[in-house]
């Protein structure tokens, strides 16, 4: 569905300005799937930590916490 649309607004947008420099992607509204990266778990441990009210599950492993 999302493909369909985004074809369709790179085809007005062709249209209307006479250019071929939008392209389908352009337009759609889903993220590319290589564009999200894989996060390591001391980094999702660190975001949770952020969270208001959060608690942090399993072992501290850094000493004086």
């Amino acid at each position: 569905m999302d493909a369909q649309f985004a074809s369709l607004k790179a085809l007005i947008v062709r249209m209307v300005s006479g250019s071929s420099d939008a392209a389908v992607a352009d337009f759609s509204l889903l993220p590319e799937e290589n564009g999200i990266p894989e996060r390591t778990d001391e980094e999702l441990m660190h975001l949770g930590e952020g969270i208001s009210g959060g608690v942090r599950y399993g072992p501290d492993s850094q000493p004086g916490h």
